[in-house]
């Protein structure tokens, strides 16, 4: 019996210190979970950083490059004008240039073609931007990717087709499903990094396709 009784005035004792374990392995466990979920903000942090910076040195790689196609054809029109006998070298010259700017992607499995400059089609490269730009909004990225690439090839250094290009070869797996949020960013970052000379009502369609762009994703809206 009184085994029974000592028994019966622990209970409320042995209750209390079940309820105060409880509440440190509570506070603990939420503790721990706080650290971790500092530490995955920090990480994400990092990663949008980053991402950033990848942003940044994009636009200013396709900047140089814009630039670079630009400065080729102004020496060729001088030379054209003061000095008819040396375009071809000069031609020679920006083929090569055009050759290791290509020769850098060593890294995909696309081949681009240097055009000789007399032979660049400027109607055929638009043409062929603007299939691009079509089978993107179909979310057809082989063909985009083939479109592209073909505008390129038909005159080397059209608008953003070389870097689109690429960024579509480095990031097809991900864009393989049509129903992939990465859509989404892929039409964001057309608008943002790739745009340059892009007909208005291509930017305004792909502007209007990323509106649904969950925040923190790295990247950039204009």
């Amino acid at each position: 019996m009184n085994n029974k009784k000592l028994i019966f005035r622990l209970l409320p004792i042995i209750g209390l210190t079940s309820i105060i374990v409880g509440y440190i392995y509570i506070m603990i466990t939420g503790m721990r979970l706080d650290t971790d979920l500092k530490a995955k903000e920090s990480e994400l942090a990092e990663k949008q950083a980053a991402c950033d910076n990848l942003d940044r040195l994009i636009a200013k790689k396709n900047e140089a490059y814009r630039l670079l196609q630009e400065t080729n054809e102004s020496v060729v029109e001088i030379a054209s004008q003061n000095s008819p006998g040396s375009a071809s070298e000069i031609d020679s010259v920006i083929e090569i240039n055009q050759q290791e700017i290509y020769n850098l992607e060593k890294e995909t499995t696309l081949s681009f073609t240097v055009t000789p400059r007399k032979e660049r089609d400027l109607d055929k490269a638009k043409e062929w931007e603007e299939k691009g730009f079509s089978f993107l909004k179909e979310k057809n990225i082989e063909q985009a990717i083939d479109a592209f690439k073909n505008s390129e090839n038909a005159y080397n250094g059209f608008h953003n087709v070389y870097d689109i290009t690429l960024y579509l070869e480095k990031n097809k797996a991900k864009l393989a499903d049509p129903n992939s949020e990465e859509w989404e960013i892929l039409y964001a970052k057309m608008v943002s990094d790739f745009s340059y000379k892009m007909p208005q009502h291509i930017k305004t369609d792909l502007r209007s396709r990323s509106t649904n762009l969950k925040p923190r994703t790295g990247i950039r809206k204009q």
